[in-house]
């Protein structure tokens, strides 16, 4: 269940990468599940799991972290597909 969402967002280049491992690296410190994801090799890695079988369990792997960061977000149009998947 998500329970709280932040999103870090600026035209420049502020060092969002960094403060959002910043805070993967406290949450994981925690006890917390986290993982990072970079959105621009994310759609080209669930069209590789669609092709090989694994998308069913590349999605739980995702849906069951509790922290997920996902960086590069505004970096590149998001699609339909990528959308769609982000909401699934």
């Amino acid at each position: 269940m998500l329970r709280n969402r932040m999103g870090l967002s600026d035209t420049r280049q502020l060092n969002k990468t960094w403060l959002a491992c910043a805070f993967g690296n406290e949450a994981c410190r925690r006890g917390v599940s986290t993982r990072s994801v970079r959105l621009g090799r994310l759609p080209e890695k669930l069209r590789i799991a669609h092709g090989d079988g694994s998308w069913a369990r590349r999605l739980g792997q995702l849906a069951r972290v509790e922290l997920l960061i996902l960086d590069d977000w505004g970096m590149q149009p998001l699609t339909g597909y990528l959308l769609t998947t982000l909401v699934e």
